[in-house]
């Protein structure tokens, strides 16, 4: 076999060898968020999960700063602390008296977030060992039905002036269609006949 194509070969596997071992590298380093630094790990009890999982993402004051190593159910705790969550983080997180841990929904589409607020920069640093709370915040879907639910007088008001408007201006057309159709005033606007048909929509 001629030499030269034999090194063209070996220079072809070469190279989908070490581009195949460099897409793992990509996939294990960027993907999974794989470091060879030390991490660090705070513990959170919360109500409940709201389909909370491993692996979701951890944002600290907005940004992306760690995932959730684990989450567990703990039937033996009080039930604002009966979800057991784990976080993973590749650099400490200080938090500060007044701080704020909560799950969140991640889109409108579904998928979760931990969203944590350390606490103001002139509060005192909590010492090690306390028991951190979160909490479970109101999904966009959840929230909606709340606000329909504490405004329904008024919607149902909205949709029957909606109905009661509709009627007037349909009145209106019809009208004017006949006026023009026997060449009675064509031009006549159609809102010149909203009073007439006030009455008698509601005949």
């Amino acid at each position: 076999m001629d030499t030269n194509t034999t090194r063209k070969r070996d220079f072809l596997l070469g190279l989908i060898f070490f581009g195949t071992v460099g897409m793992l590298l990509y996939y294990t380093v960027i993907l999974t968020g794989f470091s060879f630094s030390d991490k660090t790990y705070l513990q959170v009890s919360f109500p409940g999960a709201s389909g909370l999982k491993t692996g979701d993402v951890v944002l600290v004051s907005g940004h992306q700063f760690g995932n959730v190593s684990s989450v567990s159910f703990r039937d033996d705790q009080p039930d604002d602390r009966r979800i057991y969550v784990e976080m993973e983080f590749d650099s400490p997180v200080t938090l500060r008296r007044g701080y704020q841990i909560q799950i969140s929904e991640f889109t409108m589409l579904g998928g979760r977030v931990v969203e944590v607020f350390p606490g103001h920069f002139s509060s005192p640093i909590l010492p090690d060992g306390v028991k951190l709370i979160g909490q479970v915040g109101p999904s966009a879907l959840a929230a909606m039905g709340q606000l329909v639910s504490e405004n329904r007088d008024d919607l149902r008001a909205i949709v029957s002036n909606l109905r009661t408007w509709s009627c007037f201006f349909y009145m209106a057309l019809l009208m004017h269609r006949r006026s023009f159709l026997l060449g009675q005033e064509p031009y006549v606007a159609p809102c010149a006949y909203v009073d007439m048909c006030i009455c008698t929509c509601y005949l």
